[in-house]
């Protein structure tokens, strides 16, 4: 297993109120990060404090819930233009009159009702 770096000197620990490069290394919110910079685009492989990468994760969690949003109304919206669709395919036959088969022609029913 590598060596886990230290912090940079001369910042002090929030937690622990010490110098960061003597006690980070140790805390369990010391870890490594990769991933790609939304803004530069450039690629991100730097260890630091969970605390301190809150924030940029954040702004990364919620720029995924709105591509998410935005995907699932697009499904929405296509999904109510096939039933609108439909519905006006359905009110259309519906409307026209009934036209007996080839060969035949239209009789007429009587209902009777006794009583």
């Amino acid at each position: 297993m590598s060596q886990i770096p230290r912090a940079d000197p001369g910042l002090d620990c929030p937690v622990h109120r010490q110098p960061m490069e003597e006690v980070c290394h140790k805390c369990p919110w010391w870890l490594q990060v990769r991933g790609l910079n939304r803004n530069t685009g450039v690629e991100v492989d730097s260890w630091g404090c969970a605390v301190g990468f809150l924030p940029m994760l954040l702004i990364e969690n919620a720029s995924q819930t709105r591509g998410a949003a935005a995907a699932t109304e697009e499904a929405r919206n296509r999904i109510v233009d096939v039933f609108e669709g439909v519905t006006q395919s359905l009110a259309a036959i519906a409307a026209k009159p009934a036209q007996p088969m080839a060969g035949e022609s239209a009789k007429m029913i009587e209902v009777t009702t006794e009583g």
